[in-house]
């Protein structure tokens, strides 16, 4: 595995900047270095570290095929997710989180085989037979789930690794997965993993893999995320059917 983090390069990006004193909670104060001008600043040592333990976890993922959803609709990082991804047929939300998508995830699919076919349909010309403006309002139905749904288009399972950028603001998708984790468990399945950037103000200890950093700067988070899939990719690579 060569995907590495250095601890310089975090720092020359701002990654050590966390939220001030008051938002910081209980639970991240173990990863905060000292509080300077009122503002938590991240022990930036203890961030490698847990990121090249999450790079390795993905890049095993990756090595045994598994699926990968990466959750990222910050606006300063979804399209680069979003690039990166469909680049490399990685699963992906960065539009807005899907309700149910774990906990319902049947009907999801019901959504996302009903959106595919009516894909094919507009590529097809198979809808050009319907009156014009039942048309239009069909394709634009579709163009509009499509933004929703573009990057879980070829997802036929539920995933095996959740990668969520801002675990704060993917709250939603958090619950969801610690609630599929918990349903897995009980069944005796293998259950999914969670990776997490986040920052001062959220529990590193709501995800498998937290890693503790300044998740407001654009700069920060690519250089971080950017990582975590190149340790999956990396992986894939390796993969032997």
């Amino acid at each position: 595995m060569k995907t590495t983090i250095e601890v310089e390069k975090l720092f020359e990006l701002g990654g050590h900047f966390g939220h001030k004193r008051g938002r910081t909670t209980p639970k991240a104060k173990a990863y905060v270095y000292k509080i300077q001008n009122d503002v938590a600043i991240i022990d930036l040592f203890q961030t490698k570290t847990l990121a090249e333990a999450a790079v390795k976890a993905l890049f095993d993922a990756g090595k045994q095929n598994q699926e990968l959803l990466v959750v990222a609709t910050k606006k300063n990082i979804q399209n680069f997710v979003k690039d990166i991804a469909a680049k490399e047929k990685i699963h992906y939300i960065t539009e807005k989180w899907v309700g149910g998508f774990f906990t319902n995830f049947d009907e999801i699919k019901k959504n996302v085989d009903r959106i595919n076919t009516f894909k094919a349909d507009m590529e097809s010309g198979n809808l050009n037979s319907m009156i014009k403006h039942e048309r239009n309002k069909l394709e634009k139905e579709i163009n509009k789930m499509l933004r929703v749904y573009e990057g879980v288009l070829t997802l036929t399972r539920m995933p095996d690794v959740v990668l969520m950028v801002d675990v704060r603001k993917e709250k939603n998708a958090l619950n969801e997965s610690r609630k599929m984790q918990e349903t897995q468990l009980l069944q005796e399945k293998k259950a999914m993993f969670t990776v997490g950037v986040l920052d001062t103000n959220a529990n590193p200890q709501e995800v498998d893999y937290p890693i503790m950093v300044n998740d407001d700067t654009p700069a920060v988070l690519e250089y971080v995320v950017g990582a975590l899939l190149q340790g999956f990719l990396e992986g894939r690579k390796q993969y032997v059917p």
